[in-house]
């Protein structure tokens, strides 16, 4: 058992050390929203070096009892509260800077690219999105990623992945994100989480992450290896 057990843990350590952190939500920022529209923090805390704001925007499409998506980070969690019959998107988006004389907010449903400086990130040496979340209530949550090139002039969206309700980590393989855009020069990253029922979700950390096939596929080898010597 011993034996077994040693290659897997060192699979599990290689997985966690060559992991890059995209945000913590360490910091403190919070937005209301009732109708569409953004907030910038230009001075965003817990977040990857290259990324100098982050961006909480909504999308509301459906709002009939004038509620509000309420997102605030607490804790090293960034909390969702929608309220009840708010229907929308949810954006958390990270780029470069804010640029000098941008306002902070307004009333656009996603940042005004020409009001940020794009980031520089690559992630060519990484394979899948990991995004810890937490009081996930309705199955219906839907989350996707969204990423700009370094200039701003290619967009991609994921597919969306829905998390089961409750706590866990949600895996967004890079296949299903990237296509025009190339990964070694990403301007822009964001998750953009649909709520059509009035969801509520927490993020925790967010992270770029080797493929889990692939350390699943090392872990076998280190099994084999391990028993042909046993032999």
């Amino acid at each position: 058992m011993k034996k077994i057990f040693i290659p897997l843990t060192l699979v599990a350590m290689a997985a966690v050390s060559q992991a890059v952190v995209i945000d913590t939500f360490s910091d403190n920022q919070s937005a209301t929203f009732a109708t569409d529209g953004y907030s910038v923090n230009s001075a965003p805390g817990g977040t990857i070096a290259s990324a100098g704001a982050r961006t909480f925007s909504a999308d509301i499409t459906a709002n009939p009892n004038n509620r509000f998506i309420r997102m605030q980070n607490t804790s090293g969690n960034l909390v969702i509260q929608t309220g009840s019959g708010v229907a929308g998107n949810a954006f958390i988006i990270l780029t470069g800077a804010l640029n000098s004389g941008a306002p902070n907010s307004g009333s656009s449903s996603f940042p005004v690219l020409s009001d940020h400086t794009p980031m520089n990130l690559d992630l060519s040496g990484y394979n899948a999105l990991e995004i810890d979340y937490l009081g996930n209530d309705q199955a219906s949550t839907g989350i996707s990623v969204v990423v700009y090139d370094n200039m701003f002039a290619n967009s991609d969206v994921s597919a969306v992945f829905n998390p089961t309700v409750g706590n866990g980590t949600l895996i967004i393989p890079f296949s299903s994100i990237f296509s025009t855009v190339p990964a070694n020069s990403v301007g822009l990253i964001g998750l953009r989480v649909g709520l059509p029922n009035g969801n509520d979700i927490a993020f925790g950390e967010v992270r770029a992450v080797p493929e889990p096939g692939t350390m699943i596929a090392m872990g076998a080898g280190l099994l084999a290896l391990a028993r042909r010597r046993r032999k």
